[in-house]
Formats: C-alpha cells, structure tokens, sequence
C-alpha cells in the first residue's frame, strides 16, 4: 500500500514494514513540489531477497516510531544521534556515485570503525572520522582518537545479509 510520506502515515503503520520510495509528480500548484516526492510504500513483510532489499531506491525507514534499531541504516543512526555532519558527508559520496553511475556499495559502519590501527579511512577523496559506537558495533578495540557525541547511542547489531552479485 501506498501513502503519503508523514510522520502521522509512520505512526499509524508503525508495526509493519514502511519503505521510502520517490514517485514523479508533475502536476502540482506550486512549482518546488513538482518533481520526486517522497512517498510510503507500506508492506506486511520485507522487501528483501536473502536478506538484500530489491528496489535500489527504496530504503527501510528508522524514525523510531516501530522501526527496530536492527534494522536501521547507519546514515539514519547517524542523525539520530547527533551525527548530521557525517552521514551528510555519506550523503555527498553517494550522489557523487549517483552522478558518475557508479553502482558502488560500502559498509559505512566499517568505514566508520577506522582503520586496522584506529585511524580515519577516506573514501571518494573524502575523510570520515572514527566513531566509538562502529568500533564496537565491528568488534574491534576502541581507539583513543574514536568519538562519541551521545554518551546514551544504543549501538545496532551487525545484520548478516547476502551482497549484490557481481556483474
């Protein structure tokens, strides 16, 4: 089913599964909400193969409004716990891909987590700071350059899913 992209919308479907999907709009009376507009895509189940979501624009929503943490995407954590600035830096690599065509993936909680010593990773020319709560959600030690901006984040755990196939 579908409906409009509100927090009401989330809330009142808050225990089933709720996906964001853009649909075209071209007829509207104000010019600037023409165009993609954010929508729901509400289901009973997930729209997953193997564990894979199978609409490349469509994401799992996270807004807290029954929305599991296990299945919140490290860009929506982000924001939720005061970590804007990074996952709109996520955001800047990703529309670069978009805009080169590159269909390239990344496992931002391991970018996050640093290095094999500790040390910020650069990804697309950009450098992502290590945080304390993707080294512990990876398993590995806590280095004294990770940070944390809310000492209360509750840390996802690690989902095992099946990768894209190679083409």
């Amino acid at each position: 089913m579908y409906n409009s992209m509100t927090d009401f919308t989330c809330s009142v479907y808050k225990d089933y599964f709720i996906y964001q999907v853009f649909a075209n709009r071209v007829v509207n009376s104000r010019a600037d909400r023409r165009g993609k507009v954010p929508e729901a895509l509400i289901t009973n189940f997930p729209l997953t193969i193997d564990g894979e979501h199978i609409l490349e624009q469509t994401i799992p929503l996270a807004r807290g409004t029954g929305v599991g943490i296990e299945r919140m995407l490290a860009r929506e954590w982000l924001i939720q716990n005061n970590y804007r600035d990074i996952a709109d830096l996520i955001e800047e690599v990703v529309a670069e891909w978009k805009a080169q065509d590159k269909r390239t993936r990344r496992n931002w909680w391991e970018i996050l987590a640093g290095d094999a010593h500790g040390n910020p990773r650069t990804v697309a020319g950009k450098t992502f700071p290590v945080l304390r709560a993707a080294q512990i959600r990876q398993g590995v030690p806590v280095s004294s350059a990770a940070i944390c901006r809310n000492p209360k984040e509750e840390i996802p755990p690690i989902r095992v899913t099946a990768r894209w196939p190679q083409e």
